[in-house]
């Protein structure tokens, strides 16, 4: 009997230690890296267009209004410490406007899949998937008059600078447009 009760007590700590050590987000309001046959993210199919801030934050998304982070940014921190480890990960970013008169939420989604980061936008038009190979935190000066500003990109070129991203937002120079290393902006901050 004594016997069946250590090993008992043996399997769970040896569960409640697996269970302590995964750091990937299992958490059931997470996105799901789930795709459809032509392989198009899923994961914005049956979320509501009427979300509001207190529900989202209520739910456990990481939340924003106006560009500025405004509830869960642990959210953000963790994703960053489990992704940086190599682990797979990921997020939900809700974002309110308030010059948008609908109130209408939009939903980017974030993975860090297999090596890889991945972001898809409620609003794009397509869902496909396109793996980037950094999230990179680029600071610089922007702005009239110049201020202290900030991007959270996702790149596969780690060279890629702050003044290249805004130079080609800026520009109505195809050549300064095209020469910009491919990435997608997630957050300004």
């Amino acid at each position: 009997m004594k016997k069946s009760i250590a090993i008992l007590l043996l399997l769970v700590s040896l569960n409640l230690l697996l269970i302590g050590c995964n750091e990937t987000n299992k958490d059931d309001n997470a996105p799901k890296f789930t795709f459809d046959e032509n392989i198009q993210y899923t994961g914005f199919q049956t979320l509501p267009s009427d979300y509001t801030i207190e529900e989202a934050t209520k739910d456990g998304y990481l939340v924003s209004k106006n560009l500025n982070i405004i509830a869960n940014e642990e959210l953000w921190t963790n994703f960053i410490k489990t992704s940086s480890k190599g682990k797979n990960t990921s997020i939900r970013l809700i974002k309110f406007f308030t010059s948008d008169s609908s109130n209408h939420p939009f939903y980017t989604d974030l993975f860090y899949e297999n090596g890889s980061y991945y972001s898809f936008d409620s609003s794009a038009p397509t869902q496909e998937k396109e793996p980037y190979t950094y999230l990179l935190f680029l600071d610089g000066k922007a702005g009239n008059p110049l201020r202290d500003s900030g991007l959270i990109v996702l790149s596969n070129d780690q060279k890629l600078t702050f003044d290249q991203i805004i130079g080609a937002m800026i520009s109505s120079n195809m050549s300064v447009i095209e020469s910009t290393p491919k990435h997608q902006i997630l957050m300004f901050k």
